[in-house]
């Protein structure tokens, strides 16, 4: 089995090891990692400003239109945590573009997860191909250097493999209607004629 990584390190190779392919440590999971950070907390400050906005709105009702003293001021506080709110918000908005908005909050937090774990094992495939590029510049044994590629590579995509939503269960066959027992029958011995039927 031929990898990109492999030819990346003879090419390394031929290039008197200056390239150092897989020294640094980012992944492809980087920018998409940040969006859905990004889109996780922008969904829990909308929850928040609409309890505030609640909140803020029940108050006003219950004080004079024209509100004075203590009542001003707690007024003005929860305008300014909304107008905070809504300039986090805005700053999410933009760092989240081009992220999915998932249906629900929980779903966002499981999108953000499996990005997350999916950014560590890329990191941990990067850190592996690269001791396996330090080993074979020390000792040239390219037919270990190979093996070293299929096992990081392999692990790698197995447990990329292991995110894969499982197949949906098959429907269920339908159970076949029951069938009517026939009548129980005994034999009773007669001495007269042999056996005689007696239906129950």
């Amino acid at each position: 089995m031929s990898y990109e990584s492999t030819k990346n390190i003879l090419r390394d190779k031929a290039q008197g090891w200056s390239l150092d392919y897989y020294k640094c440590k980012r992944t492809s999971y980087d920018v998409p990692l940040v969006r859905a950070e990004a889109m996780l907390e922008l969904m829990k400050k909308e929850g928040e400003l609409e309890i505030l906005q609640k909140d803020l709105a029940a108050f006003v009702a219950t004080v004079p239109k024209e509100p004075q003293g203590s009542s001003k001021q707690h007024i003005k506080q929860m305008e300014s945590m909304v107008s905070q709110l809504k300039s986090e918000m805005s700053a999410l908005s933009f760092t989240s573009y081009g992220a999915d908005r998932p249906s629900s909050l929980s779903k966002a937090q499981d999108i953000y997860d499996i990005i997350l774990y999916k950014k560590l094992l890329e990191k941990q495939r990067i850190m592996c191909l690269h001791h396996v590029r330090n080993l074979f510049m020390r000792n040239g044994n390219e037919e270990e250097m190979r093996q070293g590629v299929v096992v990081a590579e392999s692990r790698f995509a197995a447990a990329m493999a292991s995110l894969a939503p499982a197949a949906a269960p098959a429907e269920p066959v339908p159970a076949a209607a029951p069938v009517p027992e026939p009548k129980k029958r005994s034999r009773a011995y007669s001495e007269d004629d042999g056996w005689d039927e007696e239906e129950w």
